[in-house]
């Protein structure tokens, strides 16, 4: 079979099973955003466990978080539940975390 084709199909189920799950395509644009964290400071915002809507300050990036993390009353929290992710809240000053479903945006 001629690997173009097989890519071509490959790629047309790829399609399909991403347009039949919105929920993986909403996950994929999530990580996307929160690719941000780890080039800058951001301001977003998340679901609580409890509902609450959250919006943090935060950052992922090395630079800063060697500079901010020396004053920081814990270490960062490893990340114990796959779909989580472990950020420095700016605001707190200290470690927080959020699973990657209940992110909802990255304010301007």
């Amino acid at each position: 079979m001629n690997q173009y084709l097989v890519v071509g199909i490959v790629f047309l189920v790829v399609i399909a099973l991403l347009a039949t799950n919105k929920k993986l395509v909403e996950t994929l644009k999530n990580i996307y955003k929160i690719e941000e964290l780890r080039k800058r400071i951001v301001r977003f915002s998340y679901r609580k466990t409890d509902g609450t809507i959250r919006e943090a300050i935060g950052t992922l990036k090395p630079g800063v978080l060697t500079m901010l993390s020396a004053s920081s009353k814990s270490k960062p929290r490893s990340q114990g539940n796959r779909g989580c992710v472990v950020y420095f809240d700016l605001d707190r000053e200290d470690w927080r975390c959020f699973c990657l479903e209940n992110f909802i945006t990255i304010h301007p």
